[in-house]
């Protein structure tokens, strides 16, 4: 997928349920 390739790229953390991701602008 484009997304987990992008938050994975980008060196953001992915937690609980797939879709829900920990980022500083996601967080915004």
């Amino acid at each position: 997928q484009a997304q987990r390739d992008f938050f994975g790229y980008h060196g953001f953390e992915k937690f609980g349920v797939e879709g829900q991701f920990h980022g500083p602008w996601w967080d915004e």
